[in-house]
Parts: structure tokens; sequence; C-alpha cells
């Protein structure tokens, strides 16, 4: 894989994860093991995320976001700052859809929302786009993390544009002399 995974196809790993390391583990013990687990290489696991406000790497941001929507949707817990278990009630899970997290945010919309918004920096997946269209459902609008960048330079929200001058050499007209 030459890319960090989105967050959604992060789920799954990260709960196997979980369960490889007896059900408990630290922040830096998941990352790890989840990076193992996909056989990502160095340079994937590296890629900063946004390097003028943190250290952190786009695959450490995206499993953050992973770990949120399964403790959203009850699989797992964090019982003490940076220390992550999955569920009591959820240990003999053994797999799970992470599709099923996006009907489960659409249920609990019924009633509250007419509409549903999800924005991720990264990218959905063909899945998750699908669920989110799905005839018949209450509308799931999906943001991902170009659409997201595209707005706060329209809306000039958060951002600063630069315009910046790009010379080259035109070696040919050197030789010409």
């Amino acid at each position: 894989m030459t890319q960090v995974p989105s967050f959604d196809q992060l789920m799954v790993p990260l709960f196997t994860a979980l369960r490889e390391l007896g059900g408990s583990a630290s922040i830096a013990e998941i990352d790890d093991k989840v990076g193992e687990l996909l056989e990502l290489p160095e340079e994937v696991l590296e890629l900063p995320h946004n390097p003028e406000k943190s250290n952190q790497s786009e695959f450490q941001y995206r499993l953050a976001w992973a770990r949120t929507y399964l403790k959203q949707y009850g699989l797992i817990d964090n019982s003490r700052r940076g220390v992550w278990v999955i569920a009591p009630s959820k240990r003999k899970v053994t797999e799970f859809d992470p599709q099923d997290v996006i009907r489960d945010f659409r249920g609990a919309m019924v009633g509250r929302a007419d509409k549903g918004l999800l924005i991720t920096t990264g990218t959905f997946t063909r899945d998750a786009i699908r669920e989110a269209t799905r005839d018949g459902a209450p509308p799931l609008d999906l943001i991902d993390g170009d659409q997201l960048a595209d707005m706060l330079k329209e809306l000039n929200l958060g951002i600063q544009t630069e315009v910046v001058e790009q010379v080259s050499v035109d070696q040919e007209w050197f030789r010409t002399l």
C-alpha cells in the first residue's frame, strides 16, 4: 500500500490490533500494531498530517478518527487517557462492517435531523459512498479532504492563499547562444 488508508479502512485493523494486544493498548501500541498488520512501509506511516501545527502523522490522525467512530459505535472505549480497550460487552465480536457505523449514524439521525453530514480529511471508500447515497434512506452528505480544502479556500476560512512564482530555465534558449 502506497498511501494512508482512510479512517473507515482502518476500523477493522484497529479492532484486530486491540484484540491481538490482549484487548487493551496504548495509542502508540495500537499505531505500531495496525501498521504491522497492514504491512505499511515507513514512508507511508511517517507522512506528516499538518507539519505546521503538530508532529502527528497522517496515519496517526486517521487512526484517531477510526478510534472515535469505533467508540461512538460502542466497540471500544478509552478507560483512561491514552489507553483504549475493547468494550466488555463486545469482547466476543470477531468482525464488523465499517458501513454499519455509517448506518448507525444515519439511524441516530431519525427523528432528529432530515439530513446528515460526515466530514473527513481523507477519502471515503466506495462502500461508504454507496451507503451514504442509498435510495430510500435519509440522505448523508460526504465531504472528503479535497472538498473540505476547496470549501475552506472558497470561503476564506482558516487559510491563507499565497501566489508563488515559479521560474525555470529554458535550456534550449541557452544552447542557441
